[in-house]
């Protein structure tokens, strides 16, 4: 199946270790067909920290272009086959009993009787289906062993939902433009199906079910359709609550995070708009730009850091809500730029390259994107085009962005 990508003469490798970015909305440049992904010239290194905690879209098939079912050795193979599983011991509860803030399992029966854990690794790409994660589940099962460093999670209550998150803080979502399955930093809050099936999400006009598919173009993995009939037809959804955990009462708001995070670095344009998020849900957020002294109530979840800034810009953040006692402060910082400081990218891939573990000349490039696949995102301004490459972004074709990076061959 052919891919639209921009011309391989105008790109090079962006291999990055972190980004900054300001995004607008505007209007994809045009594209040509060809068989096969761009090659690689050239690379800027980042070493600014990365601006956007989401990850990058997936390439990854539609619904429709999946099959309806395709048998796996991996997913059939016997349970006695696995090693004896090591780790703390959970027991089985019903959703109806899940306390907020409590650690739980969440497993994922196929008709077949064979089960598999989540993982809670944070992910780009949607979490791959393996042994390791294999699981014993009969009718009658109550208690099983598994690592909680690897399957635990953390349900936090959200309206008639949860949040759920792993230990660094990183929410289980998904989106409303492909099947994949995310951990990162977009809220999802998840539900139980009328069915007592699947977890459910909304995600724009549809509810996407979570379950796991043998469709995956890298082997057996975890997504979420739009249905419960096709490729994850018959399952059923399990949690287990870790034994002998006592959940705390919960008096104390979390302390909200913000995208792009701070050290973030901007150009101009307009002024530029961060966007607010807290584990709670129906929370008030406050700004402060004299260290707390003054406090400003937001009517939403944004704030914009004014057009005409230049150079640093610090400001504060707390969130409040009725029967708990207020967030702790996050302070955030951000570096603004002229757009001024903007080279084209033609300028740029003249500069001296470096390699990815030890980056060359250092340039700001501004360009709308163009092609994503994976951790590439290809960009191109009226000069050129290159190739960013990192694996916490959150980019889609048509944005403009600023990146600020290090050459690499």
């Amino acid at each position: 199946m052919k891919k639209r990508i921009v011309s391989r003469r105008l790109l090079a490798v962006l291999l990055a270790l972190s980004m900054c970015l300001s995004l607008l909305p505007v209007t994809a440049l045009a594209e040509e067909e060809t068989e096969t992904a761009p090659g690689a010239e050239e690379a800027l290194e980042f070493n600014e920290a990365a601006s956007s905690e989401e990850e990058p879209e997936l390439s990854q098939p539609t619904e429709e272009a999946l099959p309806e079912q395709i048998a796996s050795d991996e997913l059939d193979a016997a349970p006695s086959e696995i090693e004896p599983r090591s780790g703390e011991t959970w027991e089985k509860v019903q959703w109806a009993d899940i306390k907020s803030g409590g650690t739980y399992l969440i497993a994922m029966t196929k008709p077949d009787k064979n089960s598999w854990l989540l993982p809670n690794a944070t992910t780009s790409s949607t979490p791959l289906v393996n042994d390791t994660a294999k699981v014993e589940i009969a009718d009658a099962t109550t208690i099983i062993v598994a690592d909680r460093e690897s399957y635990g999670w953390t349900f936090e209550s959200s309206g008639n939902g949860y949040a759920i998150i792993n230990s660094e803080s990183k929410y289980l979502y998904t989106t409303d433009s492909n099947s994949g399955v995310r951990v990162g930093g977009t809220q999802g809050i998840w539900t139980l199906n009328n069915e007592e099936t699947y977890l459910s999400m909304p995600v724009g006009k549809n509810t996407r079910y979570l379950g796991i598919s043998t469709a995956g173009q890298n082997g057996p993995d975890w997504r979420a359709y739009t249905n419960t009939t096709g490729n994850t037809a018959g399952q059923k959804v399990s949690f287990w609550h870790l034994q002998g955990e006592t959940v705390a009462e919960h008096t104390k708001v979390y302390t909200p995070s913000a995208t792009p995070g701070t050290d973030s670095t901007f150009v101009a344009w307009g002024g530029v708009t961060v966007t607010l998020n807290c584990r709670d849900a129906g929370v008030t957020y406050h700004t402060s730009t004299d260290n707390g002294v003054n406090w400003t109530e937001l009517s939403g979840n944004t704030f914009t850091v004014p057009a005409d800034t230049a150079g640093k810009y610090s400001i504060q953040v707390k969130a409040t809500k009725e029967g708990l006692t207020e967030s702790d402060v996050l302070s955030l910082s951000y570096t603004i730029l002229s757009e001024s400081n903007v080279k084209n990218i033609t300028e740029a891939r003249a500069g001296s390259a470096g390699t990815s573990s030890k980056p060359g000349d250092t340039f700001v490039v501004s360009g709308v994107v163009t092609y994503v696949s994976g951790s590439n995102f290809y960009i191109q301004d009226d000069t050129a085009g290159i190739v960013l490459f990192d694996n916490t972004l959150n980019l889609k074709r048509g944005q403009k962005v600023a990146v600020s990076g290090g050459l690499a061959a």
